[in-house]
């Protein structure tokens, strides 16, 4: 039993457990053997057997009151194995009997809001959380836990509140101890649901535009590692292996896109520098990598490295190349007025004059104070009115061939 103790103490419990059943081979009678073992049931999340050798123990005690320490202890147990198996009023009724032993005011606090119902507070909970008051919402599930400090979902649904309030250090907390009691817990899956949703929180950490790319590295090998850890608990289902490596995957490719992301911004400094030089032609072949390395534009405001390829494409007089990078830039971010005025330009380089005037209005329509954009449209119809003046005078024969 002393070994045991030792054991326990170091959380050793696969050891601590070894010496508590040899102590009961020895000892079967003796009701102190039976609760310590229950002691390292409950504290490994084995229930049933917690419950059944905390029953064995009771059994085993003498009517007088010098064992009612031990006894208070033994029905404490009880009771939180109970509560764990969601069995809350025989878990009351366990905590009733410790109290008539030993009076203990926690204890009784923690009865009386065991006489609430834990599960109205967490659907009370859930409604305002689908309305986004999350405040709110915090508020029942903190009445759900001080019911039952024992169920996992109470402290998840906080944590995922939290979450969406930016409150990581609060929701750590609280996906802490929902893992800690899904992983106690015989319900299939818990471990898994828990962790998912803890990874989803640490994606939101790690895409903190503030966060240095170390810092980042290291939330996305956290996640990994708990998904991992997941993946090989008892509780988790074939399903959930399955969508345990879904995320584990998008993670991956999530930090690879990281890798890929500083290239493709120090290929477009790369390019902007030589811009800002005049060295169009070597400016476009760095923002070609850019594209290259990313061709879905996933990069933040990509629109504006098509934008700045349009702009040395047509210094170059490369027309073609300079609408089509204008028209994508416009496509990223219609509502750019900037855009629509580049997109402008090259109409203008090629002298189609209805266009230019269209492109001219769109950016008016987003920014009708923009001198520039005005200049360009009074330009653009002088040129446009002049342009039709000529061809009506050739059409009659009176203008130059």
């Amino acid at each position: 039993r002393r070994k045991g103790g030792d054991a326990f103490r170091k959380r050793e419990f696969e050891t601590a457990l070894q010496h508590y059943s040899k102590a009961i081979e020895l000892q079967p009678h003796a009701p102190r053997n039976w609760a310590n073992r229950a002691a390292v049931y409950l504290e490994t999340g084995n229930n049933p057997e917690c419950i059944s050798d905390c029953t064995r123990a009771l059994n085993l005690f003498e009517e007088d009151t010098s064992q009612d320490d031990l006894r208070v202890r033994v029905l404490n147990r009880i009771g939180n194995a109970l509560l764990r198996e969601g069995k809350r009023m025989e878990a009351v009724q366990a905590f009733s009997k410790s109290l008539a032993l030993k009076p203990d005011p926690t204890l009784e606090a923690r009865v009386e809001d065991l006489s609430e119902d834990p599960q109205t507070h967490k659907l009370r909970g859930n409604e305002l959380f689908k309305a986004r008051r999350y405040q709110d919402a915090i508020l029942h599930y903190d009445k759900a836990i001080s019911c039952d400090s024992n169920h996992y979902v109470f402290f998840l649904n906080r944590a995922v509140a939290n979450v969406e309030l930016r409150n990581f250090a609060k929701a750590t907390k609280d996906f802490e101890a929902a893992s800690s009691l899904a992983r106690s817990s015989n319900e299939p899956g818990a471990t898994a649901r828990v962790v998912l949703k803890r990874c989803r929180m640490l994606e939101k950490q790690a895409s903190h535009r503030n966060l240095k790319r170390y810092e980042q590295q290291k939330i996305w090998n956290e996640a990994l590692a708990a998904l991992e850890d997941a993946r090989k608990h008892r509780n988790t289902t074939l399903k959930d292996h399955d969508e345990l490596a879904g995320a584990a995957k998008a993670i991956e490719l999530g930090m690879s896109w990281m890798k890929t992301e500083d290239n493709v911004k120090e290929e477009i400094a790369n390019g902007d520098r030589m811009f800002a030089d005049g060295q169009y032609a070597a400016a476009v072949k760095f923002y070609d990598k850019a594209v290259v390395l990313d061709p879905e534009c996933r990069i933040s405001n990509a629109y504006l490295l098509f934008s700045a390829r349009s702009g040395c494409n047509l210094e170059l007089n490369r027309t073609k190349q300079a609408l089509a990078d204008a028209k994508k830039c416009v496509e990223l971010n219609p509502s750019w007025h900037s855009g629509h005025m580049l997109e402008a330009r090259v109409y203008e380089v090629l002298e189609d004059w209805n266009l230019m005037l269209n492109c001219c209005l769109r950016a008016y329509d987003l920014k009708p104070k923009d001198q520039t954009n005005l200049a360009m449209m009074r330009d653009c119809l002088v040129k446009h009115l002049t342009s039709e003046k000529l061809q009506r005078e050739r059409m009659a024969g009176n203008g130059p061939p």
